[in-house]
């Protein structure tokens, strides 16, 4: 009981103010019925880093442009079920607007398709944050998306709508990266 109520304690402050602990507090939650001694020691080692980080002010100042700004990247098959892990992050103007750590829904067959499926969904989230944007600020004050990636194989797919015969697979969901490629935002 202690151990899912500091859980849940950390979980609101790295869901708020430091997103660069989400992959560790992800990790701990999958042990939440029956956590062992390694488990309290990876959260005491969490709990002190967070000790570390008590003042340290985050600036807020106005964005530089709007211009949505995505990072993606994953971990191939690092997982217990051989599921890889996605990580996404999101910036406008600089600050960070959506980070996340997230085991992805299916077993991927090579690293070039994690990284698409990552990319997939940062494309959405993105997509989301661009229509807010365009709401707020209307269409010609908002800069057109850019997304990082750093896997060839991830950025080759998702340039080119061929479906070849290692890729077929590949569910229709992830191809939304496409659809934001060819709308420019």
């Amino acid at each position: 009981k202690e151990y899912r109520s500091l859980i849940g304690k950390i979980l609101y402050y790295v869901n708020k103010m430091d997103l660069a602990c989400s992959n560790a507090i992800r990790q701990l939650t999958q042990h939440l019925d029956a956590p062992g001694e390694e488990h309290w020691k990876a959260l005491g080692r969490l709990i002190g880093y967070l000790k570390t980080r008590i003042g340290v002010g985050k600036k807020i100042r106005r964005p530089l442009e709007l211009r949505v700004i995505g990072w993606s990247d994953s971990d191939y098959a690092k997982a217990i079920d051989r599921k890889s892990v996605s990580g996404n992050t999101t910036t406008i103007g600089g600050s960070i607007i959506y980070g996340t750590s997230k085991g992805q829904n299916s077993v991927c067959l090579s690293s070039t398709e994690a990284e698409y499926v990552a990319m997939g969904t940062l494309a959405q989230e993105i997509r989301f944050e661009q229509q807010l944007l365009d709401e707020i600020a209307g269409k010609e004050h908002v800069y057109p998306s850019v997304i990082f990636e750093d896997n060839i194989g991830a950025i080759f797919l998702s340039k080119n709508r061929q479906v070849g015969q290692r890729t077929k697979h590949i569910d229709v969901r992830h191809h939304f990266i496409r659809d934001l490629i060819d709308s420019k935002r």
